[in-house]
C-alpha cells in the first residue's frame, strides 16, 4: 500500500510541475509578444516622426515635393519595414524555441516516469 501511495504522490507532484511549466511557458510567450508589439509600435512611431519632420523642413523651405526627397522618404520607409520584418522573424523564432523546449521537457519527463518502475502504479 505504501508503494501505491508514494507513486500517486510522486505522480501528483509531477502533474503540478507540468501545470506550472505550462503556465510559465504561456507567460514567457505573452511577455515576448508584448515586447515584440511594443518594439514594432515604437519603430512605426519613429518613422512617422521622421517623415513628418522631413516634410516640415521641405515645407519651410518652400518645396512641396521633390524626387530626391521622395526617394529618401521611400528609403526610410523601406528600412523601417525591413526592421519590422526582422523583429517579426525574431519573435517567431523565439516563440517556436519556447514551444520546442517545453515539448522536449514534456517528453523527457514522460520517459522519466515510464523508465522508473517505482513511479509506475502496479
Amino acid at each position: 500500500m505504501g508503494d501505491i501511495t508514494s507513486a500517486v504522490g510522486s505522480l501528483g507532484s509531477k502533474t503540478v510541475n507540468l501545470l506550472d511549466d505550462r503556465r510559465n511557458v504561456k507567460q514567457q510567450k505573452h511577455n515576448l509578444y508584448q515586447n515584440y508589439a511594443q518594439t514594432t509600435q515604437n519603430r512605426k512611431n519613429l518613422l512617422e516622426k521622421q517623415l513628418a519632420s522631413r516634410r516640415a523642413k521641405l515645407g519651410a523651405s518652400g518645396i512641396a515635393s521633390s524626387g530626391s526627397a521622395l526617394a529618401v522618404q521611400g528609403r526610410d520607409i523601406d528600412e523601417a519595414y525591413d526592421d519590422i520584418r526582422f523583429e517579426t522573424e525574431k519573435y517567431k523564432r523565439k516563440a517556436n524555441q519556447i514551444d520546442r523546449d517545453y515539448e522536449s521537457k514534456m517528453y523527457l519527463q514522460g520517459f522519466d516516469i515510464l523508465s522508473d518502475p517505482s513511479k509506475v502504479i502496479k
